[in-house]
Parts: C-alpha cells; sequence; structure tokens
C-alpha cells in the first residue's frame, strides 16, 4: 500500500497535485509543490510548464469562458502531455505514491 497518496489534475493558478490522505498532507501540506518530490529536473519543469499552458485556457477577460486563442488542437495536445507527465509521475514516484488520475470532464 503506498505511504502517499495524490489526486493529480491541474487547477487555475495552482498546481496540478493534492494531497489525499492525511502522511500526503503532513509531508506536503494539502496543494502539493511538485518541486519537492522526489522526482527528476526535467519532470518538475514539464509539470510547471503544463500548469502555465493550462491557465493559457481560460479567457481572463471573460472568466470562466475558453480563452478565444485556445484551439481543440491545443487541448488535445494539453491532454497528450498532462497524461505523459502523468505516467512519467508515477514511474518516477515508485511504490511509495499513490497517484489517482482525476479529469474534469
Amino acid at each position: 500500500m503506498a505511504k502517499y497518496v495524490m489526486k493529480y489534475w491541474y487547477e487555475w493558478g495552482g498546481t496540478c497535485l493534492w494531497s489525499a490522505n492525511d502522511a500526503a498532507k503532513a509531508e506536503y501540506s494539502y496543494e502539493v509543490d511538485e518541486q519537492t518530490l522526489p522526482i527528476s529536473r526535467k519532470l518538475k519543469d514539464l509539470l510547471r510548464y503544463l500548469q502555465a499552458y493550462h491557465d493559457t485556457m481560460m479567457d481572463m477577460d471573460n472568466a470562466p469562458d475558453d480563452s478565444p486563442w485556445w484551439t481543440e488542437e491545443d487541448t488535445a495536445m494539453f491532454r497528450k502531455k498532462m497524461k505523459f507527465a502523468y505516467e512519467q509521475l508515477c514511474t518516477e514516484l515508485g511504490e511509495d505514491y499513490e497517484i489517482l488520475f482525476c479529469e474534469d470532464d
């Protein structure tokens, strides 16, 4: 059984990881800073990039509407990269972590 359980999804202006059990909350707080995780620099950079990219999806002048510059292709590419990052995260964190993939569809 995993020691730390976290949920993986992207939140506006937030992070992509959220503690889902007491051990994870005690170690990382509720909103998990991916920079504190035992993962590669490359993966940390990818997670930060995806968060910034995700935040461009909303039209900040007409929130919560989607940005008029965000296309279906952008959505498809984001989802593809998001799933790749999730798989890498699970691999790099190992057995002490359970990462639950949560889509907001």
